[in-house]
């Protein structure tokens, strides 16, 4: 059996599948459980729906396409991600693409910040996707929120490995 921890269910993906082909393709696959990030959110809850011990939803703040940039300025995101936890529909927070050239600086009042103190409030996990050619922004992050658990997407892409293993020894959450 395979655990996928990153799976997305897009409102691209369903114009040609729909939720019992997409849980038909992860059986198929031997995925025994998917964590999945559902664009808009709500697509997860389809698959979860159908299939609730082979599917974990997380809330993304992503609506459609072009948000992976979005997020981060939107004032409504914590908000929503509130909402959407306090639900109890979801089991955490992800995905939140964090990538040069498109970020902001990250600090205690960005939306970031507050989704990092959401998770660890709601204790669930929050799944961030960086690439970045250097460490300091993942490192700055997880030293900030050493309370909130953190799944590192590609860990970093584009990071040389030894920068790699450096945050991830220096954050061990």
């Amino acid at each position: 059996p395979v655990a996928d921890m990153h799976t997305h269910y897009k409102w691209s993906q369903l114009e040609v599948t729909t939720p019992e082909a997409a849980l038909t393709a992860l059986r198929k696959q031997n995925i025994s459980m998917a964590v999945v990030i559902g664009t808009p959110a709500d697509l997860a809850l389809k698959l979860e729906a159908l299939d609730p011990k082979r599917i974990v939803p997380i809330w993304s703040p992503y609506r459609a396409g072009g948000d992976w940039f979005r997020w981060a300025l939107d004032p409504s995101t914590p908000k929503r991600a509130r909402a959407a936890l306090a639900s109890g529909l979801y089991q955490g927070i992800g995905e939140l693409h964090l990538i040069g050239g498109f970020a902001r600086r990250f600090t205690s009042e960005s939306v970031l910040d507050k989704l990092l103190e959401l998770v660890t409030e709601y204790d669930v996990p929050i799944l961030i996707h960086t690439e970045f050619s250097r460490p300091t922004p993942m490192r700055r992050i997880c030293v900030a929120h050493p309370e909130s658990k953190i799944v590192w997407a590609h860990a970093g892409a584009i990071l040389k490995p030894h920068y790699v293993c450096e945050i991830i020894e220096t954050c061990p959450n």
